[in-house]
This record gives structure tokens, sequence and C-alpha cells, in this order.
């Protein structure tokens, strides 16, 4: 399901989670992960993009029950070791700065 609304664009799991979001009954910034991701940024960043690959992997495999059968594990082993993908920009004058993390699963 996706939202758009306040300046933002959503994609989530379900209509529940969009709903939630503009209820503001749930926030990522309640997430540990989430929080550990952005410390790692420069400061000053603003998030753009936040994708907990693990979470989406396994929330898209539940709502697409069968219809993907081994196309997800063919995703899933392409994506590797990756576990979160994060971009934030920082914008300072007349200079735009772009980061682009990829957090890896340790083992």
């Amino acid at each position: 399901s996706y939202g758009v609304g306040d300046g933002y664009f959503f994609i989530t799991s379900g209509e529940d989670a969009v709903e939630d979001v503009f209820r503001g009954d749930s926030s990522l910034a309640d997430s540990d992960l989430y929080s550990s991701v952005w410390s790692e940024f420069p400061g000053g960043t603003s998030p753009v993009l936040y994708i907990d690959v693990d979470g989406f992997a396994g929330a898209l495999e539940s709502a697409m029950g069968g219809l993907i059968g081994g196309d997800m594990d063919e995703a899933t082993a392409v994506l590797g070791p990756i576990s979160v993908v994060a971009l934030g920009t920082e914008l300072g004058g007349d200079v735009s700065r772009v980061t682009m993390i990829l957090f890896l699963r340790s083992e």
C-alpha cells in the first residue's frame, strides 16, 4: 500500500500501516534499527530513503503469498548481505550532498 500526504510519500506493507503514519500511532523514530542507521550519517543529514531489506522482503512475501515463489528467493540472494539501504541529503548554501549507505549484516 502507499500513501501521500503532508509532503511525504509512503510505501508500506499494508493499509493499516499507511493509516498509522497519518494518525501518528507509530513512528520509524521509535525503531532501534532506524535510529541506529541514521546515527551513522553526517550531522545535518535529512532522511530521504530507508529500506529495511529483511522487513520489506518478509512483508512482500507475506502479501504476495505463492505468487512470487522462487523469484523472492532469487531476489533475496542477489541482495546478499545487505540489511538496510538508506539515503540522506544535506543542503548547505549552493551545495547539496547526497549520502547513500548500504548496511551489511554481521554474521
